[in-house]
């Protein structure tokens, strides 16, 4: 019945004679089209209209030209291609004698296709200059001729094509020259402009800011206000063209200067609010792009009008344009993202709207809106909550499970993420759809390169390329969008097993068998994301095997206890290391050693205990940057620009190995505790070599954090590099780096703690190091925290070593941390054991102490729950001796 309908509308618009009629033809095929023209639904209509343009019928022609104008955006490109036989076509229309209508038709045309021209088309260029005479004949035709209603048309592609050019111009001259050339001699023009009562060069002022303000962006920054304030007049004006103008403006500085548009927001929200009743698509494209960018930079601010927005875009859900329901649809994602459970009333009126478009499946809307869609349930159902969803939930895992078998891989991955989600939202509710789940995750995993689709039952279809010439040399062709979709399945799987942990175990030992085969995927990404799934199965049996308590250095393996837990850390480890060994990625490596950081200090020691010594010797290594990953180097011989971008990456990603592989190590003294001492020491050279001038902040910070955390984990300092690594402390409090500044202080507290000589002669040189960060006008709120920490330490392992009555009262003073709120253990307990030993100077402080009490007791974030207990006894204890302090 379709394919019949089709026919006849071409029929029909060929042999109507009325013109008002087939005009009204050619708007019916428009809105055939914009339904299933991706989906090629309609292959005879592209014929029937490169026929129309080429017919000797010069009603055929006129048909043919203006359905190419009516349908320009909503038909493939490829239609009127931009070579040169198109425009040799377009001209010989220009030309058409017999018809003027059919020239007017495409001068309006070729105004569609200007509008697409790129600068790098010197071909459509050529020969717009090329036809340009023939276009402006037409218009003087039509005057000549009294045909006022063609004259128009013309006049308004040569003021748009005019429009068109001033504004690349402008485009030009702003990427092109100096910023302050081109801004100052604009802005008193937009000015003057946009207090012009003709709505038209109000329209022009706001449209040559937005031009120029892409190749401007620095240079304006300090101008912003007075930006803002023209545009927020251009969103309030009374004539719509303006108000478009403006909001394309608004988009435009949104995307340069979000923060700054977020500050602004309240004023800006309701002249954009009122423009999304504009029924111009690109007005509500832009309108809802400048709300989306806006919503993002507030951080979970409440959000003013929110109703009112939630309402408008509901509607538009209903009523917009299909071109821009994508942007729609995601605007309504961070608008439910920022509103938080504020957005819980609007649950049962939105849900059927989204539904509606994850079942659109014999139209263009499954492929341009599921992705989007499913990307903004995935944030209403974590924010909204399981009491809210109801059963709506039972409805959208049938409708995602369902696209989990689809032939798109985007819809696909999108369904992966999904279902990720709803493992965490649903809780318990997700584990009848487990079964469902896992199968096309797992079918996913298995798929090989060049097959072209799978079915999740226990055979998987595989189709081959046929006709392979072997005396043509080979070529790999990966398919990296299976790459990414592989990635996505993995992460999915891993969620599944972190919040359905029990359910999963029946899938566990098939899950770990599939993504050890991907340790060896050719695709970097895969192997890394195999990596980390990995690391987090580990992690989340553990939580589950209920071991006791972590004890550092503890002898006891639980692991003996639970034979799957035991059984699943051996797989894992024992292949895990040959990749470290032999792995050429250095992001691979990195998330190997985050993986085993994390699993380590999460978990327990055993987990590596049997392995150790070869993850040390890898771990030196990689100080020594002697793995395989350090000594490829991928650059383009060709381009000196790419090759030194290609070595500046190079050189980023090591430094991240390095740093990572140093969190490692601080995180196994941590877990052996003193029994890690010797393997510290055998690593500490390497450590120390990173904490020179000649490397960059993040390796000598990184580098000095290692040793600090490795002291404490350890309760020893090798006594042949303590000098050392004093001198380098020390040296760290002055570097140029606030990073480092503040891990030299964190490390000089570290080693007073546990120095095996007497540090106290070096007291002097210590304070002196710390005394400028304390004080120090630049210094950040990281280093002051450090640093107070140092002093505290300092002061428990010498009590007598320390000028109490010069460096208490300043210690107090930058009194409470601001970041670092773990130094407080540290601080606290020093403060307590003066209080107690009645020091005299703590006591000549105590007015400035009770300000830092009731401080962090009016955080709960602050102390722990031990160190604010008994803070809360000694002010009881306080308030008998000291009722005058009336401490609270």
């Amino acid at each position: 019945m379709k394919s019949k309908i089709r026919d006849s509308l071409l029929y029909t618009i060929l042999i109507e004679p009325k013109k008002l009629v087939w005009h009204a033809v050619a708007r019916v095929i428009q809105s055939i089209v914009r339904m299933d023209a991706d989906e090629d639904k309609w292959p005879e209509l592209l014929g029937f209209l490169r026929k129309s343009l080429r017919s000797t019928d010069n009603r055929n022609r006129e048909v043919g030209i203006y359905c190419i104008y009516v349908l320009w955006d909503v038909l493939p490109r490829n239609i009127l291609d931009t070579t040169d036989s198109s425009y040799v076509l377009l001209e010989q229309l220009l030309v058409d004698r017999d018809n003027l209508s059919t020239r007017v038709t495409t001068l309006m045309v070729l105004q569609k296709i200007a509008e697409t021209v790129e600068q790098r088309d010197k071909t459509s260029i050529e020969a717009f200059r090329r036809i340009v005479p023939t276009m402006v004949d037409i218009l003087e035709q039509c005057i000549q001729e009294n045909d006022e209603e063609n004259a128009n048309h013309a006049f308004q592609v040569f003021d748009i094509l005019m429009t068109l050019a001033a504004y690349r111009v402008l485009n030009a001259l702003a990427t092109n020259i100096s910023p302050q050339q081109v801004y100052t001699t604009v802005m008193p023009f937009v000015i003057s402009y946009m207090q012009n009562p003709n709505p038209c060069q109000r329209r022009c002022s706001v449209m040559a800011l937005s031009v120029i303000l892409e190749g401007c962006v620095e240079y304006v920054r300090p101008s912003l206000d007075e930006i803002l304030t023209l545009i927020c007049h251009g969103l309030q004006d009374p004539a719509i063209p303006v108000r478009r103008a403006a909001c394309t403006a608004l988009s435009v500085l949104a995307e340069n200067f979000p923060r700054s548009i977020a500050d602004h927001y309240r004023i800006l929200l309701p002249p954009i609010l009122h423009l999304m009743d504009d029924p111009n698509s690109n007005v509500l494209k832009a309108a809802c792009t400048t709300i989306d960018m806006i919503l993002k930079e507030l951080h979970g601010q409440s959000i003013e009008h929110f109703a009112t927005l939630i309402e408008k875009l509901t509607f538009l859900l209903d009523h917009a344009s299909s071109c821009i329901m994508d942007t729609v649809i995601n605007t309504i994602g961070e608008t439910a993202r920022q509103a938080g459970r504020e957005l819980r009333p609007y649950f049962d009126s939105i849900w059927p709207r989204l539904r509606y478009y994850l079942t659109l499946k014999d139209s263009n809307g499954t492929l341009q809106f599921y992705c989007p869609t499913v990307a903004t349930l995935c944030v209403i159902i974590e924010t909204v909550g399981l009491d809210t969803l109801h059963t709506s939930y039972q409805d959208m895992m049938d409708l995602v499970i369902e696209q989990t078998r689809s032939q798109c891989p985007s819809m696909r991955k999108s369904s992966y993420l999904f279902l990720g989600t709803a493992a965490r939202t649903l809780g318990p509710n997700f584990t009848p759809y487990l079964p469902a789940v896992v199968s096309p995750l797992l079918a996913c995993c298995r798929l090989e390169e060049g097959e072209t689709h799978y079915q999740t039952d226990d055979t998987i279809e595989i189709s081959f390329k046929e006709d392979i010439n072997e005396e043509e040399p080979m070529t790999l062709n990966f398919d990296f969008s299976l790459a990414t979709e592989k990635c996505i399945a993995l992460k999915t799987l891993g969620k599944l097993c972190t919040y359905q942990p029990s359910e999963f175990m029946p899938y566990l030992e098939q899950s770990v068998n599939e993504i050890l085969r991907l340790l060896h995927h050719v695709i970097d990404d895969v192997r890394r994301t195999a990596v980390a799934v990995l690391f987090s199965f580990l992690r989340s049996c553990n939580a589950m095997s209920n071991t006791s308590a972590f004890e550092a250095g503890a002898e006891s393996h639980p692991l003996d206890k639970s034979p799957v837990l035991l059984r699943l850390t051996r797989t894992i480890i024992h292949a895990i290391i040959p990749l470290w060994r032999h792995e050429e990625d250095k992001a691979t490596v990195t998330q190997i050693c985050r993986g085993l950081a994390g699993t380590v200090e999460n978990t327990r020691a055993y987990f590596v205990m049997t392995d150790l010594d070869e993850i040390i010797r890898l771990t030196g290594d990689i100080f020594e940057r002697r793995l395989v990953c350090l000594q490829t180097c991928d650059t383009d011989e060709d381009s000196e620009d790419d090759e030194y971008s290609a070595e500046y990456s190079e050189e980023e990603s090591a430094s991240l190995l390095v740093g990572t592989a140093a969190h490692l190590v601080s995180r196994m003294a941590k877990s052996f505790g003193p029994d890690f001492s010797p393997k510290f020491a055998k690593l500490l050279p390497l450590i120390l070599s990173y904490c020179t001038e000649k490397n960059c902040p993040f390796e000598r910070s990184n580098a000095t954090r290692c040793i600090s955390e490795c002291i404490l984990g350890t309760r020893e300092v090798p006594i042949t590099h303590t000098e050392f690594i004093l001198s380098m402390l020390i040296r760290n409090c002055d570097d140029t780096s606030s990073a480092v500044r503040g891990e030299g202080a964190f490390g000089l507290g570290a080693l007073a703690t546990y120095a095996p000589v007497d540090l106290s002669i070096r007291y002097p040189d210590i304070f002196a190091a710390l005394d400028p960060i304390i004080h120090g006008a630049s210094s950040s709120p990281i280093e002051i925290d450090y640093a107070l920490g140092a002093i505290a330490r300092l002061i428990l392992a010498c009590p007598g070593c320390v000028p109490l009555d010069r460096v208490l009262p300043a210690f107090i003073h930058a009194l409470p941390v601001k970041v670092k709120y773990e130094e407080n253990e540290v601080i606290f307990d020093c403060l307590f054991k003066l209080l107690q030993s009645n020091h005299p100077t703590a006591f000549a402080q105590l007015p400035q102490l009770v300000r830092v009490f009731s401080e962090v007791l009016s955080d709960e974030q602050q102390l722990s729950h031990s160190t604010r207990a008994y803070l809360v006894e000694l002010i009881q204890a306080l308030n008998v001796q000291f009722p005058e302090l009336r401490v609270n």
